[in-house]
């Protein structure tokens, strides 16, 4: 039967010796799953009146985080970046743990659960979209991050937030909720995804003047972000956990990954390629909020026409991601 998708309803701080206070879970019923969705224009939301993450959570959607997961795996190599195995190494006597923010569809959780069988992993997200069929050591929670979590102050071994940024309104309160958590010595691994267009460094060109209609997509998106008290942090999250304190070894990672088949590498021109239908996707998902700044359809409809001929014949065009690893001091 299914199971492990709970719903955590409040914070108690009551002691325990896991880390965690179990007092406000409760396992989520068959018939309580819809509460969590609402649909409009034929897209499924998540129903939060205070959450302003704005994409929808439908399976095209859910199918467009799973490329780019994979995508992130086939750049990077791995899951993660930094120190993790070191730091998931196993240690007789204490139960490492693992919280994921805003696991989405739980393939990050999942995957990497099944390489450290002796970690338990936590993944929070708003909406119940995660398999209802877990991995004996995860745990699928139903909570909005920009609130406190359940977690005892220094109990986490390692907290993984990718893309969370669109899910609270003040990033630094999930720097701060990180800061809390975490013990000494454990670490937060973060990435953000830049919203701007740009081209490899190798290529040297400009986005405004080879592909102005993709920067202006990128422009109205931001603005369309900011109206919901969204702003960009993608590449300043380094100097916001510099100003938080508390962290060391504050490291910071660009990586770049092609839109389109250019690259000469035989895996990346694949990757490319998927993620080309991405960004279309992106698109589309982050349709509606754009027209809530008042563009009609025909002018967007124009935009998008030309910005995805723009994608299809660039050359050098990449996807920025910003990663960073930093230990708790």
């Amino acid at each position: 039967m299914p199971g492990h998708i709970q719903s955590i309803e409040s914070y108690s701080a009551e002691d325990n010796s896991s880390g965690l206070d179990d007092s406000d879970v409760q396992e989520l019923r068959p018939d309580e799953f819809s509460s969590y969705f609402v649909e409009s224009n034929g897209r499924l939301f998540h129903s939060s009146d205070t959450c302003p993450y704005p994409l929808p959570v439908d399976t095209p959607e859910q199918q467009r985080l799973n490329v780019i997961h994979n995508a992130l795996f086939c750049l990077i190599g791995t899951h993660y970046v930094g120190p993790v195995p070191d730091l998931l190494m196993s240690e007789p006597g204490r139960q490492k743990i693992v919280v994921d923010m805003c696991s989405g569809t739980g393939k990050w959780v999942m995957e990497m659960a099944e390489l450290y069988s002796h970690v338990h992993f936590y993944g929070l997200d708003i909406v119940p979209i995660a398999t209802r069929y877990p991995l004996s050591n995860v745990t699928f929670e139903l909570h909005d991050v920009a609130h406190r979590t359940r977690y005892q102050d220094g109990s986490i071994d390692l907290v993984h937030a990718r893309s969370v940024s669109m899910t609270v309104r003040d990033y630094g309160e999930i720097i701060q909720e990180v800061k809390r958590i975490l013990r000494p010595g454990g670490m937060l691994v973060s990435g953000e995804w830049g919203q701007q267009p740009l081209f490899h460094p190798s290529y040297n060109l400009d986005p405004a003047r080879q592909t102005p209609c993709l920067s202006r997509f990128f422009q109205a998106l931001q603005g369309a972000l900011a109206h919901r008290g969204i702003p960009p942090v993608a590449g300043n999250i380094h100097a916001r956990l510099q100003s938080a304190g508390g962290f060391a070894y504050i490291t910071p990672q660009t990586h770049y990954l092609p839109i389109g088949s250019w690259s000469n590498d035989h895996t990346m021109q694949r990757v490319g390629k998927a993620f080309r239908t991405v960004l279309s996707r992106y698109m589309d998902s982050v349709r509606p909020i754009i027209l809530d700044l008042g563009m009609n359809e025909a002018d967007i409809d124009h935009l998008y026409a030309n910005a995805r001929a723009e994608v299809a014949s660039a050359q050098g065009l990449v996807a920025v991601y910003y990663s960073v690893h930093a230990r708790r001091m």
